[in-house]
């Protein structure tokens, strides 16, 4: 691009800049961030299905097109790629309270205080005794009792089945350098999770998760003597449905962007806001094309939210042409907040297997966006790791992805992540970024698009030499054992039960889908490990390669690739 058409581009960007920041209805934005946080905060599938309903209600009020409610089979069976959605669950009320009556946790107060999927307790609750299960004693009777314990209740699962107790509770605070540093950091606030005993509770257990300061509380009465609690938890499981909720504007071609944000969190901020400023972008760019202040786009912008990660992996697999036409996606998941939460925008990339047009488009809007404004706002470029919906950039799908997180963050996985937390100013300014960011993946041209690869790929270059010398041409194979991927996406263990990964731990796991994604069907394994290597710095290359040998073995005997034997003619 010649210095006139740079030029060009930078006024074109910075009057959508404007264009967007006066369109974007931030009222509206945060409206229906309340109503997603107010459905999702009660943490069951009843409440999700009604968000389900508004997402769906919200899009044919926009006037999106092709809007549909893409059911998931809820069942704790039914997998989607390698991930399993859990068994549909509710929850109608629990308590956890002393003999006395002093209240440690109730669901009704605080929703997120009962850990989801907890197994019910007959009516009337149980009476047990509290044990502390960090630090059992051989020979101790742990039969009906209830663990308490700092881990993650999940954790504790397969100790307290084998003792035979009935429920735990857990005291847990994750703590984030400069972020979280103390537990009382939450103090009146109780941390979340979605695991325990997922994808099926076959357990009969319930856990509660306390605030620090009634987990401190427990302890210092259990220091004084044997201490009773009262349990009552009244829940049910079910199969039944999750849906995945999607409309589109529709553009002059055939080709699509994709953003998705996820939904069914009981958070304000995770993840309500990003799937708010989704809906409040395609209801502010739906509008503007209506009344000609826009034109059409060149490609469908294509909206999606749903469960995280199975959510984004099952809508993939149920459409594969639309999977094939969707040249770039983004993920909205955590933004609208900043100081009150010690935290900032990050933006986190493709791999280097996919990485391209969207990662250097991304790295010349940020520094476009803080000079239009004359604010050096926080922000920074992250390296790809699985952790949200950005696992659609594996490049299996063929989909470039951009995620927008702002994480850690001060009221992460907690009760404590509230609408008051969220800044309109920020909230706006976020949408105001990854709108331009969707505009721009729409209206791209082809020259534009070899332009931004290549100066991806110059980039790469600069940053990791070895890894651009190694990337090549993958048709010039000499030898044979090319891998060849036989689980769509990236991988968790779900489809492969009966597999030992007490060595290859894969969900989440960095280190383990990198030398995947490089498994095209073209490179064979020799290739692969020195790419993912050089990607993750590994100077130890003989160590490294007698790992992925058996890491990639391991892979083979239990069905999630398959090795061919190619030689070029």
């Amino acid at each position: 691009m010649n210095n006139q058409r740079q030029h060009e581009k930078s006024e074109e960007v910075s009057h959508f800049f404007t264009f967007l920041r006066d369109e974007f209805d931030t009222k509206n934005c945060m409206e229906i961030l309340n109503t997603l946080w107010e459905n999702d905060r009660w943490f069951d599938f009843k409440a999700f299905e009604k968000t389900a309903h508004y997402c769906a209600d919200v899009m044919k009020k926009i006037g999106l097109a092709e809007v549909e409610m893409l059911p998931l089979k809820a069942d704790g069976e039914t997998i989607y790629g390698d991930w399993h959605m859990p068994q549909a669950w509710d929850a109608n009320a629990a308590t956890l309270t002393f003999a006395d009556g002093w209240v440690l946790a109730d669901y009704l107060q605080v929703p997120t205080s009962l850990v989801m999927y907890s197994a019910p307790t007959p009516p009337g609750g149980v009476r047990a005794q509290v044990v502390d299960a960090d630090n059992i004693s051989d020979g101790a009777d742990l039969k009906g009792k209830i663990f308490l314990t700092s881990r993650c209740a999940n954790e504790v699962v397969p100790l307290a089945q084998k003792a035979g107790a009935i429920g735990i509770i857990s005291d847990l605070i994750p703590l984030y350098e400069n972020v979280r540093e103390n537990p009382m950091d939450l103090q009146g606030h109780s941390r979340w999770e979605n695991t325990f005993c997922a994808p099926k509770n076959e357990t009969g257990l319930f856990a509660f998760n306390l605030s620090p300061e009634n987990g401190k509380l427990l302890r210092e009465k259990m220091q004084d003597g044997d201490v009773i609690l009262h349990a009552s938890v009244d829940t049910k499981f079910y199969d039944g449905v999750n849906y995945v909720v999607s409309g589109a504007i529709l553009g002059e071609t055939d080709e699509e962007v994709l953003a998705y944000g996820h939904l069914y969190e009981p958070g304000a901020m995770d993840n309500a806001s990003g799937c708010a400023v989704l809906l409040a972008f395609a209801d502010c760019i739906n509008r503007c094309i209506a009344e000609g202040k826009l034109p059409k786009p060149k490609r469908t912008l294509r909206f999606a939210m749903g469960w995280e990660c199975v959510g984004s992996t099952a809508w993939l697999l149920a459409d594969p042409q639309r999977q094939r036409s969707t040249i770039a996606g983004l993920v909205a998941d955590m933004v609208g907040t900043e100081a009150i939460d010690n935290t900032f925008l990050r933006i986190w990339h493709n791999p280097m297997a996919n990485y391209g047009f969207t990662d250097a488009l991304i790295e010349e809007l940020l520094p476009a966006h803080r000079k239009y404004l004359g604010d050096n706002y926080p922000a920074e470029h992250v390296e790809f790791r699985p952790g949200t919906d950005n696992i659609i950039a594996d490049p299996y799908w063929e989909i470039p992805t951009i995620a927008f997180v702002s994480e850690p963050a001060l009221s992460y996985h907690s009760s404590m992540d509230t609408p008051d937390r969220i800044d309109p100013a920020i909230l706006t300014r976020c949408a105001v970024l990854i709108g331009t960011f969707m505009w721009e993946l729409t209206q791209i041209t082809c020259e534009e698009k070899e332009r931004l690869d290549k100066l991806a790929l110059d980039n790469l270059c600069e940053t990791n030499q070895k890894l651009f010398q190694l990337v090549g041409n993958p048709d010039q194979l000499k030898t044979e054992n090319i891998p060849k991927r036989l689980i769509p996406g990236c991988l968790t263990g779900a489809s492969k039960p009966d597999a030992d990964y007490s060595k290859w731990s894969l969900i989440w796991s960095t280190v383990l889908h990198l030398p995947l994604f490089w498994a095209d069907g073209k490179r064979d394994l020799e290739q692969i490990i020195q790419l993912a290597a050089a990607e993750l710095g590994r100077t130890d290359i003989g160590a490294y390669r007698a790992e992925m040998m058996e890491y990639f073995n391991f892979l083979a005997e239990n069905g999630y690739v398959v090795f061919e034997k190619r030689r070029q003619q």
